[in-house]
């Protein structure tokens, strides 16, 4: 009888230490409850703890799987997924209209895109459009690449139409790279490349 309620006291030991520990497993079904004074059976003692074992996995599955997670969000925790669509680089002057299937529909969520200048610097791309009036009064516009999409899967990248003055991009007054002087940058031709994301 003493062996009895010991084991009996264990097994409650054991069983609310668990249940405190498998709070977010869900509910515990025990296919068997004692009374006081009347013999346990081995094969009523083993199912019990087969339930708490089961919570138990369960709960450990669940575990690994959040952890899993965490340390997935964790290492891309600031990094962008690749690109959707690449284009890679490709020549582009002015007068010009160039056509890419992006495989996808709608609007892209993210886009960048950057000009490669002849000279090889990469310049990151933006719309830039200026005019002014020189010294003679001729009105002069100079205009950057646009792209425009439809919605059906297509990017266009338009270049200025080729007239006088034209750029895909004009930037002057800038230090150059080794800040030692001025650098005046300007080119009808050039490389360009488009990523987007879905």
């Amino acid at each position: 009888m003493k062996f009895q309620m010991n084991f009996k006291g264990m097994f409650l030991l054991i069983a609310i230490v668990l249940l405190a520990s498998l709070t977010l497993a869900g509910n515990i079904t025990k296919p068997y409850t004692f009374a006081p004074d009347t013999p346990a059976s081995s094969a009523q003692v083993n199912a019990d703890f087969d339930a708490l074992y089961q919570k138990v996995n369960e709960l450990s599955a669940k575990n690994d799987e959040l952890s899993a997670k965490v340390t997935a969000l964790e290492s891309s925790a600031g990094k962008l997924s690749p690109a959707d669509y690449d284009s890679g680089w490709f020549d582009v002057a002015v007068g010009n209209t160039y056509e890419k299937k992006i495989g996808f529909t709608g609007l892209p969520r993210l886009v960048t895109a950057y000009h490669k200048h002849p000279n090889g610097q990469i310049l990151s791309w933006g719309l830039t459009s200026e005019s002014f009036t020189n010294p003679n009064n001729d009105r002069i516009y100079k205009a950057g690449i646009i792209l425009d999409f439809n919605e059906n899967g297509s990017l266009y990248v338009r270049s200025p139409s080729g007239n006088s003055y034209n750029y895909l991009f004009y930037l002057c007054w800038y230090r150059n790279r080794t800040n030692n002087g001025n650098e005046f940058l300007s080119a009808t031709t050039g490389q360009f490349r488009v990523l987007l994301w879905k």
